[in-house]
């Protein structure tokens, strides 16, 4: 990826997509919101990443919900960053290794500016 990192945001609620757009162009950073998981997964499946983090919501109005979208992230990304948010706990399924991380909604922007960029490693 080059130095202008992209976010990708799988949230079924547009104020969420709005309000992070905001936050990552501000970062100079690029941003695309998805209100689906399938959405997600229809514009990388065929693609090299073209993206540097995936954030996505658990619970969403779709036939993917998060977790099922980070399993098929990762088998076609293994190393890429992910977020999962959800205003429960983090659910079974979650992965458990460095390059994933659970924030629990509602997520203050600076928690999700500090994770992004540990998980970015800047």
């Amino acid at each position: 990826m080059g130095d202008k990192k992209v976010i990708f945001l799988a949230d079924d609620e547009q104020s969420i997509r709005k309000s992070l757009k905001t936050l990552f162009e501000a970062f100079g950073w690029g941003f695309v919101g998805f209100s689906k998981g399938e959405d997600v997964w229809e514009e990388v499946k065929d693609k090299d990443q073209g993206f540097d983090v995936l954030i996505t919501d658990w619970d969403m109005n779709s036939q993917m919900d998060g977790i099922a979208l980070i399993k098929k992230v990762r088998e076609k990304f293994p190393t890429v960053p992910i977020i999962l948010m959800s205003a429960n706990d983090c659910p079974d399924g979650c992965p458990t290794d460095d390059n994933f991380s659970f924030a629990q909604k509602p997520v203050p922007f600076s928690e999700l500016e500090r994770i992004v960029k540990k998980l970015l490693k800047i």
